[in-house]
């Protein structure tokens, strides 16, 4: 099966970290890594799965990995015990937790928060002091002489102008078409019943289900196809960065609204970080794909 690789990240304790792609194929990727972030890596010997982020996915909303990531330490992964407020006898809750629970023992129903239970020292945040520390030179635009730019990737979100048009061109050329020909395969019954039709009955009463079943859907597909022209999708333009604090060997990808798109501008996202440290292995994994799917992009590699 093809596959399109090999893609590396960094996998350890502290987190995992797609890195991006280096120009030169030849070069070791481990010695280029480790001389890059000042650790001692060495080349994976099989395959990985892939990391939970990959840095070249488009598709993904910014505020909510970052909401995941700000959030992730404050909601407890565990089975807890909570005593029901009302009859104080205790419950054991199981993740995912529901907003509201009903008591086995005196049938009252009480709300319960995850993150009103959890304990401060199994759940420290070790990234908070950095990321704080790198969004704030981000919105000051100075005190960026401790991070190195690793990668640079550019893309956007929702469709140009151009995109719009030529897709709302194409798709119609090709729907229009497709409902002018279900029009007249609908017709075709009472056309044949007309007197010197040359059309056979059972032919004609054949194309007239196949137009009564496919001429609705298409000026269905007509009509979305125009309310997608009138209404496109917000288009937002982004920058995504990996910057990387060699003292603290503190890494982390961030992305930059550039547009105000959808209210966004000038806004930071952080979409994955990660604290490197002696612990840390270069992982790889490939992409597989079939030969009339195509196939997508990796984490890099």
């Amino acid at each position: 099966m093809p596959y399109a690789g090999p893609f590396y990240f960094l996998s350890g304790s502290e987190g995992n970290e797609s890195l991006p792609s280096i120009r030169d194929k030849r070069a070791n990727v481990a010695e280029y890594w480790s001389k890059r972030l000042g650790l001692e890596l060495t080349m994976p010997v099989e395959n990985s799965p892939s990391p939970e982020f990959i840095h070249q996915d488009s598709e993904l909303n910014p505020e909510d990995v970052h909401e995941r990531i700000v959030n992730s330490n404050l909601t407890p992964k565990h089975p807890v015990d909570v005593a029901c407020p009302f009859c104080d006898e205790h419950l054991l809750l199981e993740p995912p937790f529901d907003e509201a629970y009903e008591c086995p023992y005196c049938d009252s129903e009480f709300a319960y928060e995850a993150d009103s239970s959890i304990a401060d020292a199994d759940h420290f945040d070790w990234y908070s002091a950095d990321r704080e520390q790198l969004l704030t030179a981000l919105a000051n635009n100075a005190g960026f002489d401790s991070y190195d730019v690793v990668d640079t990737h550019k893309g956007h979100r929702g469709e140009t102008m151009v995109e719009n048009v030529l897709g709302t061109f194409f798709g119609l050329w090709f729907a229009l078409g497709f409902t002018f020909f279900s029009g007249l395969a609908l017709l075709m019954l009472p056309l044949s019943l007309f007197a010197g039709s040359e059309v056979p009955l059972l032919l004609a009463l054949i194309f007239s289900v196949i137009g009564m079943f496919t001429f609705i859907p298409s000026v269905k597909f007509v009509f979305e196809l125009l309310w997608v022209f009138f209404s496109p999708e917000t288009l937002e333009n982004y920058t995504r960065k990996q910057y990387y604090d060699p003292v603290r060997k503190y890494i982390a990808w961030v992305e930059l609204i550039t547009s105000p798109g959808l209210g966004r501008k000038g806004s930071a996202f952080v979409l994955s970080e990660a604290i490197l440290g002696a612990a840390d292995t270069l992982c790889a994994y490939r992409v597989y794909y079939s030969e009339d799917s195509g196939h997508g992009g990796g984490g890099g590699g």
